[in-house]
């Protein structure tokens, strides 16, 4: 063979390589579109071929009818793209995260507390399966044997904690982010009143990553005498900025049990006005335990923001106030009571303090105390409180009229009942997949992701729902779906109730109780 041969076949053969690859790539783009693939609903078309006795792919009972249109929602909104992560920890993928990401969301929604409960309750709904993705031949014959028993669905249950586990604290944060600032690029409107609160997410000792610390029990013992009975309590603390009117979570962050909430005030302020923007942000109530002067000095000269805070007994300041309690208004000292529903309350404001040492720019030890100004509340709901147990309220914000900072910081308890609460009972976000670090923060982001969601598109369909919580809404969406199907046909789907299928069968129901069946074909073009 001369050298000109070997040149063409060499040419060949890099043209064959070449042709290979090319058609590899393309398998592989197909590939990933067709694991991301969804169906589509198409009233007329499936009615058009039912009626013309072409048949179907599939039915099923329409109990998980809510779902489609939120997942409409949600795709419209481009939430999908913001569960599409690279997924580091995985050497081999056969199914796309955002798939995996957004059934688990499904388990989430739809209350599954526990992860051997989903086989039955989500992978048993196989409507809701090609909902979010799963075709057929998935659902029926499963993705992967591997390391499969009894099939159980298109996956293993285990499959879904085990992705959860294998996303790094970038990832799913990133996520977290992600999600939250769709809100504003969708014209979420907030409230401008937030509040920056820490909760204990509880586990068990043998939990990878998780953190301990001890608490003391004050009880009595047989003889009346008082004694401590110490408690080591094992788990997380979820830190997160909440707006107390309109409900949203936008920002949030885990740290382990025994950690301190103060430091991270400042970065969960800027984390939130980066998400929804820097200006919406214009009064936060702080929990005690985020009382620290030079970060409340920044919050209000550096960011602009307001702020009221509880302080601290043994604190100058708080004891500088007190010893006012008898003192004539004037200029910077004004008292003011009003009754409510529970009783009389009665508050103190004054402006001006200078003995809260710490409240001044922390890059400038020397400098002497800014001015700050307190309310003092002397009786609550007619419970008059004696001298030295007063209750005293921090503030940037005016206090010419207490009432109005008694009645900004009460909101604050909105996050104990609507954020706290309900995410531990309705949103299960202690109900976690698996004993592990990674696991338990990617459910409890992706748990807050689905909880804004939700508000979001309560806001986007005009349901009046926003009081309600998930287990009513689940409840009232599913009772929308009794005596529906869902037809299959190809790339597409429709819901009908079970009399217009029989109506679309050729069999009208002599005695319909739900529909009209004129105004059922003309409709759909029949």
């Amino acid at each position: 063979m001369n050298a000109g041969e070997k040149r063409a076949k060499k040419r060949t053969a890099g043209l064959r390589r070449a042709a290979k690859q090319g058609k590899r790539k393309e398998l592989g783009r197909e590939r990933r579109y067709m694991a991301w693939k969804h169906l589509t609903r198409n009233q007329k078309e499936v009615a058009r071929r039912l009626a013309h006795g072409k048949g179907c792919d599939y039915v099923h009972d329409g109990s998980w009818g809510f779902f489609d249109r939120f997942l409409v929602f949600l795709k419209g909104i481009g939430y999908l793209t913001t569960l599409n992560l690279d997924g580091e920890g995985y050497a081999r993928r056969m199914i796309t995260i955002a798939k995996l990401l957004l059934t688990y969301q499904a388990r989430v929604l739809l209350g599954i507390d526990s992860v051997n409960k989903i086989p039955h309750m989500l992978f048993g709904d196989i409507g809701l399966l090609m909902t979010l993705g799963w075709t057929a031949m998935q659902i029926k014959e499963g993705v992967c044997k591997r390391g499969k028993g009894k099939h159980d669905g298109p996956i293993h249950k285990d499959t879904l904690p085990d992705c959860l586990q294998r996303l790094s604290a970038e990832e799913i944060t990133q996520c977290l982010n992600d999600g939250i600032q769709l809100l504003r690029k969708i014209g979420i409107r907030f409230s401008g009143i937030f509040a920056l609160d820490a909760t204990d997410l509880t586990t068990t000792e043998k939990c990878k990553g998780r953190g301990v610390k001890r608490i003391e029990h004050k009880k009595r013992d047989k003889d009346g005498n008082p004694v401590v009975i110490p408690e080591m309590v094992y788990g997380f603390k979820l830190v997160y900025v909440f707006d107390v009117l309109r409900r949203y979570v936008v920002a949030a962050k885990m740290l382990q049990i025994q950690e301190s909430e103060n430091p991270y005030l400042l970065e969960m302020v800027d984390q939130a006005r980066k998400n929804i923007g820097r200006d919406v942000i214009r009064l936060l109530l702080v929990d005690r335990g985020f009382l620290d002067g030079g970060r409340l000095w920044e919050l209000k000269h550096k960011r602009g923001i307001d702020f009221v805070i509880p302080s601290k007994t043994d604190m100058a300041v708080s004891q500088d106030i007190r010893g006012m309690r008898r003192l004539p208004e004037d200029e910077h000292l004004r008292r003011q009571e009003w009754d409510t529903e529970e009783g009389t309350v009665r508050a103190v404001g004054v402006a001006g303090l200078t003995t809260f040492d710490e409240y001044r720019d922390p890059r400038r030890k020397r400098t002497s105390p800014q001015p700050i100004n307190a309310v003092m509340v002397t009786c609550w709901e007619g419970h008059e409180y004696t001298p030295g147990e007063e209750k005293v309220f921090l503030t940037s914000l005016g206090v010419h009229t207490p009432r109005e900072v008694i009645d900004r910081y009460d909101l604050r308890s909105l996050i104990e009942n609507c954020g706290n609460r309900d995410l531990k009972q309705g949103w299960l976000i202690n109900k976690y997949p698996k004993k592990q670090v990674d696991a338990i923060r990617a459910h409890v982001y992706l748990t807050i992701g689905m909880f804004n969601m939700t508000l979001a598109y309560r806001s986007h369909e005009g349901e009046e729902i926003a009081q309600e919580c998930i287990r009513r809404y689940r409840l009232k969406t599913m009772a929308q779906a009794r005596h529906k199907c869902m037809i299959v046909c190809g790339d597409h789907y429709a819901i009908f109730d079970l009399e217009e299928l029989m109506m679309l069968l050729g069999q009208p129901v002599r005695c319909p109780m739900r529909t009209d069946e004129e105004q059922f074909r003309k409709l759909h073009g029949l």
